[in-house]
C-alpha cells in the first residue's frame, strides 16, 4: 500500500496495452478479410428505433427556404430576395446586422491564474 511505480513500467505497460489492441485488431482484420471494412446498409436500421428516425425525416418532408438543395447553387441563392450566398453557403439575410464584436483585451482570469486552468482543476 502506498507504493509507487517506475514511470518506466507504467509508460511500458500503456504501450503494450496499444499494441495489444492493435494486434487484436489485425488479426480479426485478417481472419474476415475485406469483409471488415464493407459499407453496406448496417444492420442497426433494423432497430425499431432507427426506423422511426427515419420514418420521422419522411413524414418531415423537403426543407424550404436557404437552407433547401436547390439553394446550394450560388445563383439560385441570389435570386432569391429573402437570401445571400456567403461563405459558400445560402443563408438568410440579416435584417439588422450586429455590430462587430470588441476584441478581448486580456484573458479571463481567475484567483491569478488563467481560467481554464481553474476550471480543469476543479473538475
Amino acid at each position: 500500500a502506498g507504493e509507487t511505480v517506475c514511470p518506466l513500467c507504467s509508460c511500458c505497460i500503456w504501450f503494450g496495452i496499444g499494441w495489444l489492441f492493435a494486434l487484436v485488431f489485425l488479426m480479426q482484420a485478417f481472419s474476415q478479410g475485406t469483409d471488415i471494412f464493407s459499407f453496406e446498409q448496417e444492420a442497426v436500421r433494423s432497430d425499431p428505433i432507427v426506423q422511426g428516425y427515419y420514418a420521422f425525416l419522411a413524414a418531415r418532408g423537403k426543407e424550404e427556404g436557404c437552407g433547401d438543395e436547390d439553394h446550394e447553387d450560388e445563383e439560385v441563392c441570389n435570386s432569391d430576395t429573402e437570401c445571400e450566398f456567403s461563405v459558400g453557403k445560402c443563408r438568410e439575410k440579416e435584417v439588422c446586422p450586429t455590430p462587430p464584436s470588441k476584441t478581448r483585451e486580456s484573458f479571463l482570469m481567475y484567483s491569478g491564474y488563467p481560467a481554464w486552468v481553474a476550471i480543469i482543476y476543479e473538475a
